[in-house]
């Protein structure tokens, strides 16, 4: 019984750690880590073994999977399982989104409140009307470009062209 005891305590030891590395990594923007990047680093005083008898360790200490505290994926990843939760929602709620066709109603409305924010130009191509135009019509639309590039006043222009066809 001794040894079990120091066995659970371990594994339990090892669950800590990772936990710890994981949720250290989250606080650096990442939501899951490669277990084979940290193989034989130290965490809390635990060296991290090998990554099959790490993954292994991990699930039968039963604190690993959906309803756990960690989950293992692919590769294999280390991620707190209420993270892997949340990735697997907002998934879930993207492909909803986009299966959706994009609403169509009130373009007509929308001409002279599109024309007045987006004057012609007959020089080059308006790629923040693009964007706006396809916000307006699409569920999901992700807008990017580097510093100065206009998305927060194009975002701006497409809320506006959004409550004036509600």
């Amino acid at each position: 019984t001794d040894l079990c005891r120091r066995r659970a305590s371990a594994e339990h030891e090892l669950v800590a750690a990772s936990a710890a590395l994981v949720a250290s990594e989250r606080d650096r923007g990442h939501t899951s880590i490669q277990l084979a990047e940290y193989v034989g680093r130290s965490i809390a005083g635990v060296v991290l073994p090998d990554v099959t008898t790490w993954a292994q360790r991990l699930i039968a200490s039963g604190l690993v999977g959906d309803d756990g505290l960690l989950v293992i994926s692919d590769g294999p990843r280390l991620a707190l399982a209420r993270d892997a939760r949340a990735e697997r929602r907002l998934a879930t709620n993207l492909r909803a989104r986009l299966a959706v066709p994009g609403d169509e109603s009130g373009a007509a409305e929308l001409k002279t409140l599109f024309a007045a924010l987006f004057p012609t130009s007959s020089t080059s191509c308006d790629w923040q009307a693009i964007a706006a135009a396809t916000a307006v019509r699409s569920r999901l639309t992700g807008i990017t470009g580097g510093p100065g590039t206009g998305k927060t006043t194009t975002i701006a222009k497409v809320l506006a062209l959004l409550v004036q066809r509600t």
